[in-house]
């Protein structure tokens, strides 16, 4: 089943909010490309380009073509309506064709005397068709991406040690309780335990953003649901228990109220910012 080229051309306002948000999604413009063969039945690049360039996608022709006739490949569809590209092969085979029809002309009439022999058939040579290898696109990392990377890890691992410095200092009912037992109050600390998941709470913030941008992630509402909403609750979490960590030590050192409450939200704005700046380049990336 063949779709009409004219069939692909509608205008921005017939776009479905289905296909702009799958394509939202996809990091490369491979896979753009990749989507829309989905979308039509034996799609050669003309089409793609036209159902492209209804979610005002237009990526070089060149490259689109070559992603086509992959797509088409894998699935047995060999040919793409596209114009051949002449070898030095097949124009060198032209020559040697029209040369020996020229001189079929130029022969002087024999008169037969006998039928002549019948010509040896040689036999055809059969062309096979060889896939395309493999595609080895990578994607481009952006300017400032390693920037933005540094950032939010250094923001992410003063979060683990001021976490952990808190839980060194006791509270007043730990320090009761460990003394009731009969210890020495000189001699508390913490369990290993409560410095673990101290420590946890920025480093599964760290692992939600890498996931968020690094993986490609598939299209739909219940994998938006799961890539968005889970990221905000770990960073949500991991906000409260760090500012409150980071708080209560600053005041622990002698900071007065403005300075214990204000220094925690430069380490969680530098997180922010550069977390966002992650997600906006991911989004950008295309590929090499």
């Amino acid at each position: 089943m063949t779709i009409d080229a004219d069939r692909t051309r509608t205008t921005a306002r017939d776009a479905d909010p289905v296909h702009v948000a799958a394509l939202a999604g996809l990091r490369t413009q491979a896979d753009k490309i990749r989507y829309a063969c989905e979308q039509i039945p034996e799609p050669d690049t003309t089409q793609v380009q036209n159902w492209l360039a209804t979610y005002r996608i237009r990526p070089d022709r060149s490259h689109m073509s070559k992603v086509v006739n992959h797509w088409r490949g894998n699935r047995g569809l060999v040919s793409t309506g596209e114009m051949t590209k002449l070898t030095p092969e097949m124009l060198a085979d032209l020559d040697s064709d029209l040369d020996s029809l020229s001189g079929s002309f130029e022969q002087p009439e024999t008169v037969l005397t006998e039928p002549p022999a019948a010509p040896s058939q040689a036999p055809e040579p059969v062309t096979r068709v060889q896939p395309e290898p493999a595609s080895t696109e990578r994607p481009v990392r952006p300017r400032g991406w390693l920037v933005a990377w540094l950032s939010f890890v250094v923001g992410g691992l003063v979060s683990v040690a001021a976490n952990i410095a808190h839980t060194l200092y006791p509270t007043a009912a730990q320090l009761a309780a460990w003394t009731a037992a009969g210890n020495p109050a000189d001699t508390w600390a913490p369990s290993p335990g409560a410095m673990a998941f101290a420590a946890f709470w920025p480093i599964a913030l760290i692992l939600s953003v890498e996931v968020l941008t690094r993986v490609s992630w598939r299209p739909g509402v219940l994998f938006g649901l799961a890539r968005y909403g889970g990221t905000t609750l770990v960073a949500a979490v991991a906000a409260v228990m760090s500012y409150r960590h980071m708080a209560g030590l600053l005041a622990i050192w002698g900071e007065d109220v403005w300075g214990a409450h204000l220094g925690p939200l430069a380490v969680d704005g530098l997180m922010v910012v550069a977390a966002a700046a992650l997600l906006s380049m991911s989004r950008n990336e295309k590929p090499s």
